[in-house]
Formats: structure tokens, C-alpha cells, sequence
């Protein structure tokens, strides 16, 4: 039984190179990682497939399309870049 269908992966810049990243229904704190691909790496290998199959990813008050939680793991790097050019965009803009 699955119990999220979605979740939503939140992450924020507290820092240089210091991410810190949290996930709907996580009982743990947010997780400091060193890059917003670093984000997605850990949570596309901790979300275990009973508690959710997809996970919305937002950043800077941005978001991705929804995406397979299997996918979080081997696209970390060109969703991390897309997160980023997004940003740009809006702050661009702006």
C-alpha cells in the first residue's frame, strides 16, 4: 500500500554550498547536502516505494513538473540545472 502518492521535496540555500532540504512526511529534521543534486541523490534513494511514487521539487519558490521518485536518483544533475535556469528566469524577468 502506498501511502503519499505525491510528496514534495522543499529545498533552500542557507548557505555557500549548503542546501538544506526537506520532505513531506519525513518525521526526521531537514538534511543539510552540498548541492541541490546532492538533494535529490539522497531523497531519490531514502523514499522507499510504499511511501510515495512521485515528488513535487521546489527551490527558491519554483517547481518542477512531478516527477518519478526512481527518476530522482539518475537525473539529479539535469534536475538540479533545471531548477536553476528556472530561477534565472524568473529573476530575469523580474
Amino acid at each position: 500500500m502506498v501511502l503519499n502518492m505525491i510528496v514534495r521535496i522543499s529545498i533552500e540555500k542557507v548557505g555557500q554550498g549548503a542546501y538544506l532540504a526537506h520532505c513531506t512526511g519525513d518525521p526526521w529534521p531537514p538534511k543539510t547536502h552540498t548541492s541541490i543534486a546532492d538533494c535529490l541523490r539522497d531523497y531519490g534513494t531514502e523514499i522507499a516505494p510504499e511511501f510515495a511514487q512521485f515528488a513535487n521539487i521546489e527551490y527558491a519558490g519554483c517547481q518542477l513538473e512531478t516527477t518519478a521518485i526512481a527518476d530522482l536518483e539518475p537525473r539529479a544533475e539535469e534536475l538540479a540545472g533545471r531548477l536553476v535556469e528556472l530561477i534565472a528566469g524568473v529573476h530575469a524577468a523580474a
